[in-house]
């Protein structure tokens, strides 16, 4: 290993070429760190005495051009320093663009020649810099003089071009040779042998802002050594493909969470490496346990809805999840859809297996339980699950309900009259829980079609609305007043939020803070069965509020299942004191 300071210039040497390995994360900055990096060049301008350190850039060498071979460049893996690499080539494609649009300018190739590329090199040896595989070829098309696109190696690029618009040709040069002057990196070159991954991890251990997603990226190609490139070709890039960063990150959480682990992010490349501990000798197990990793993938990307499942009742009980947010379920939601796959749930105990989790959330919303329990919960319920090895089908499901009906004060299932006497007077509503609130309110619209096939299945559209307004207009005082409310003020305080007071609309801004009857003639051509009370409402008093919440809670609970009673419980086979779930487990973690 040799380390030596050098100015940025060293870099973008023609002659030279960088290439990002596949174990390496994708290009990830983003707006503040290219203005950080605009910021930092900006006073490098105001003050030419100054020099900007940006930090280390980590090499290996890959291979050296030999002699009788003019046409290869010297090649080095970026091991660490991509995202500064990257984004200063970005600013110098930009300056190149801005250079040729000038009256008069040089030609833009001989632009590219001079800055971008190594043009007397063979093909694969012109690019300075090269990309991991999902990223560069939007470094090669706006290297190439095409700007469109969305991913963020083309956002940067755009962002620098929007501050380069004013500038002028000596402004250009100027930058440019700020960039490859006064910029000061050291260059930490290894050799051959030495293991580019260990280095990595080692740079990026200690704090770096890198995702616990491309620690176990990385450590799976360590591992893999040689047989990487193809793993990464035959597996690996399915997953980059079809995740984003914290997607990724969340499907290891779930997937780690199914396989017995507490599922924390923060801990994703501790739970990986004590699966794969003493692998390093053996690429084969690696290899075999990527590609499980890579092919239960699909299982959540159903749970996130880039899917739909094959089955329908599959898909509309997901759907319910997906339309509540599906973070504290997931691990438990993928355990599940991995029993189907391994032929212990046929689809239609899969289907409930998955309405038993939203009923579990949805009463214990209403009954005004706390949610940030949900994930400690569920967890425990996940890792019971996975250790019964036998039970399938109906059997399986029962388990999953004693499990969820055992649980302690804090953690327990509530039953139809907990739902029905707190709908009245907890508080429903937040923006916080604005999706909770609304996924209730439409599951019990569904409810009250005698055929749910005609209940509206797209309610995305729907927000939403206090029946009595969050703001109490003079008018809506005066109202309540007629109707023998003594204290305006302080109903509204107690019942704002209620279940009774809300409802779904399609059009909230409409309704605002219309008095009852006007809203009520916008309410009256509605398609809404959860509004037919709401219709021929005279008044809107503690009493209405009081009996439109018990109605709907009642509606409710008759639309998604409960807990099992005491002596279900015990009748069962699968009762058992020690599973219930114990209140001393709970982690809090808000969902």
């Amino acid at each position: 290993m040799q380390a030596q300071e050098y100015m940025a210039a060293e870099l973008f040497r023609s002659g030279k070429q960088l290439r990002v390995p596949i174990w390496q994360r994708r290009y990830s900055w983003m707006k503040e760190q290219w203005t950080a990096m605009w910021g930092d060049l900006e006073r490098l301008r105001q003050d030419p005495g100054l020099t900007h350190f940006i930090g280390s850039v980590v090499v290996r060498v890959v291979d050296q051009p030999k002699g009788g071979m003019p046409d290869s460049a010297e090649q080095f893996e970026l091991v660490d320093g991509q995202q500064r690499a990257t984004t200063l080539t970005l600013l110098r494609v930009a300056i190149r663009d801005r250079l040729a649009a000038l009256p008069g300018a040089k030609d833009r190739d001989v632009l590219t020649r001079q800055m971008l590329i190594n043009g007397d090199k063979r093909e694969d040896h012109k690019p300075r810099l090269v990309l991991q595989q999902l990223d560069d070829p939007s470094l090669r098309a706006v290297v190439d003089g095409d700007p469109s696109g969305d991913s963020l190696v083309q956002e940067a690029h755009q962002f620098f071009t929007k501050q380069l618009l004013n500038h002028d040709e000596q402004q250009l040069l100027a930058l440019e040779s700020t960039i490859q002057t006064r910029l000061r990196v050291v260059w930490i070159k290894l050799d051959k042998d030495d293991n580019a991954h260990r280095v990595f991890q080692t740079i990026n251990a200690g704090g770096r802002p890198l995702r616990q997603a491309d620690l176990v990226r990385n450590f799976f190609f360590l591992l893999l050594a040689g047989e990487g490139q193809s793993f990464y070709q035959q597996h690996w890039i399915k997953l980059e493909k079809d995740m984003d960063a914290g997607e990724l990150e969340r499907y290891f959480s779930a997937w780690t969470m199914a396989k017995g682990y507490a599922g924390t992010k923060e801990a994703l490349f501790h739970y990986f490496d004590q699966d794969l501990v003493g692998a390093e000798s053996d690429p084969k197990k690696v290899w075999q346990y990527g590609v499980r990793l890579v092919n239960e993938a699909p299982m959540y990307r159903r749970i996130l809805g880039k899917e739909s499942d094959p089955d329908l009742k599959v898909e509309a009980a997901l759907e319910w999840l997906r339309g509540w947010g599906t973070t504290p379920t997931e691990g438990l939601l993928l355990k599940i859809l991995l029993l189907r796959e391994a032929g212990r749930l046929d689809a239609e105990s899969t289907a409930r297996c998955l309405e038993l989790v939203y009923s579990f959330l949805a009463r214990r919303f209403v009954a005004g339980n706390a949610p940030n329990l949900h994930k400690s919960i569920l967890r425990q319920i996940c890792h019971q699950v996975g250790k019964n090895e036998t039970a399938k089908d109906g059997s399986l499901v029962e388990f999953l309900r004693v499990l969820l009906s055992r649980g302690s004060e804090l953690k327990r299932w509530p039953t139809n009259q907990e739902v029905i006497d707190q709908a009245s007077v907890g508080i429903l509503y937040t923006k916080a829980r604005a999706a909770w609130a609304k996924s209730v309110l439409a599951r019990i619209n569904h409810a009250s079609f005698k055929n749910p096939k005609h209940a509206p299945t797209d309610l995305r559209l729907f927000t939403v609305e206090h029946v009595m307004p969050q703001d109490l207009s003079s008018d809506w005082r005066n109202d309540l007043t007629g109707w023998g409310v003594k204290d305006p003020s302080d109903l509204h305080k107690r019942k704002l939020h209620v279940l009774g007071n809300i409802t779904l609309t399609l059009i909230n801004p409409e309704l605002s803070n219309k008095r009852l009857a006007a809203k009520l003639e916008l309410l009256a051509d509605d398609s809404l069965l959860i509004n037919k009370q709401l219709k021929v409402a005279k008044s809107w008093t503690e009493t209405s509020i009081t009996d439109r919440s018990r109605e709907l809670a009642t509606q409710l609970v008759g639309a998604i299942s409960g807990p099992m009673s005491e002596s279900e419980l015990k009748a069962s086979p699968f009762y058992s004191e020690s599973d219930a779930i114990d209140a001393a487990d709970a982690v809090g973690e808000e969902d």
